[in-house]
């Protein structure tokens, strides 16, 4: 199985990086985003915690497009084109293909999100080492439960042109309410729920480690309430991985 994930992980990473318009989402629109949110900042620096507390928003984004994109829409893509099935039959079941997918997507999301910090942290004269440290931590940790939890969309039996847009500006309101209601403390039950917003659920990780790493602390950090929600995510990428659909509904192959 691992050279089956190291030659589909090539083959994806190829494709990946040579994804202009993917590039441009995932890492040209935060970065406007960012300067035309936080331009005072050019007259008036920021602290280090003002800059990663506005970062980790970003860096959730950047996660969740990338998972959203780069593994569920991705893989509804290559079925809807037939390909799915064909790597299915070459490598006899689903897993390397998936797993690949989502190291692909790692690698990616790493280099954009080390641009990005590198750029803006240059931008505002704020230092990046230990907020790039932070940064690779929470890829790391939250790519596998978010690239896995995107699975349930090969597992619609829909087409890419039906559900990529809709998709894509719904990341715009999580974002959102992520930024409203990420840093506000709440019970245990009211934090799961708010937790299943990815966004707030990458910068709760991205909280607990900047309080780990004494970058910045945000009060109670409900770890119980993440740690709840990083198994449902686990649990519903398992379930819909298992039912992921391989038979495209366009062209019959």
């Amino acid at each position: 199985m691992g050279r089956q994930v190291y030659e589909f992980f090539l083959l994806f990473l190829k494709v990946s990086l040579s994804n202009v318009v993917g590039f441009i989402w995932m890492l040209i629109l935060p970065f406007v985003l960012f300067i035309w949110q936080e331009h005072q900042w050019f007259v008036h620096p920021p602290s280090p915690i003002e800059y990663n507390g506005v970062s980790a928003a970003y860096w959730g984004y950047m996660i969740v497009s990338g998972g959203l994109n780069g593994v569920g829409l991705s893989l509804l893509q290559m079925r809807e084109s037939g390909f799915l099935k064909m790597y299915r039959f070459i490598c006899g079941r689903t897993l390397p293909i998936v797993a690949a997918q989502i190291l692909s997507l790692l690698l990616c999301t790493l280099l954009i999100i080390t641009i990005f910090t590198m750029t803006t942290a240059l931008m505002f004269h704020v230092d990046a080492i230990r907020s790039l440290l932070v940064a690779y931590i929470v890829c790391i940790v939250s790519i596998i439960p978010i690239g896995l939890f995107f699975c349930w969309i090969p597992a619609l039996p829909t087409r890419v042109q039906s559900i990529s847009p809709v998709l894509n500006i719904m990341i715009g309101p999580l974002l959102y309410f992520a930024g409203m209601y990420a840093y506000h403390s709440f019970s245990t039950d009211i934090e799961v729920l708010n937790f299943l917003n990815p966004v707030t659920f990458v910068m709760r990780i991205a909280m607990v480690l900047f309080s780990t790493f004494h970058i910045l602390s945000r009060g109670p950090l409900h770890v119980v309430a993440l740690l709840i929600v990083l198994l449902i995510y686990l649990v519903i990428g398992w379930f819909s991985y298992r039912h992921i659909r391989i038979l495209s509904s366009v062209a019959r192959t």
